[in-house]
């Protein structure tokens, strides 16, 4: 991006890991659940989790240190992904 501004995108992007905007986002973001190499992600559905459709993007200026899935199935059709991030001052 030429800047060493931290950026991160989330979102519910209703799209597997190999469809072509998610591979367009990874070519400028890193993929926060590659990056930190945990599982698949699994978001839907909610009640047994079997395709990753919600995502957290980082530029290389933020670091990942730990990645989860969060919520129960009653709040949505699918569950939150929910990160912990290193951003420098």
């Amino acid at each position: 991006d030429g800047t060493r501004t931290p950026v991160v995108i989330g979102g519910d992007l209703n799209a597997h890991p190999d469809d072509p905007a998610v591979e367009l986002l990874t070519r400028g973001y890193a993929d926060v659940w590659r990056a930190i190499d945990h599982g698949e992600g699994l978001t839907m559905p909610a009640e047994r989790p079997t395709g990753r459709i919600d995502y957290l993007f980082a530029s290389e200026h933020v670091h990942p240190t730990r990645i989860w899935i969060a919520g129960e199935a009653s709040a949505s059709d699918h569950l939150m992904v929910v990160a912990e991030l290193e951003v420098p001052s």
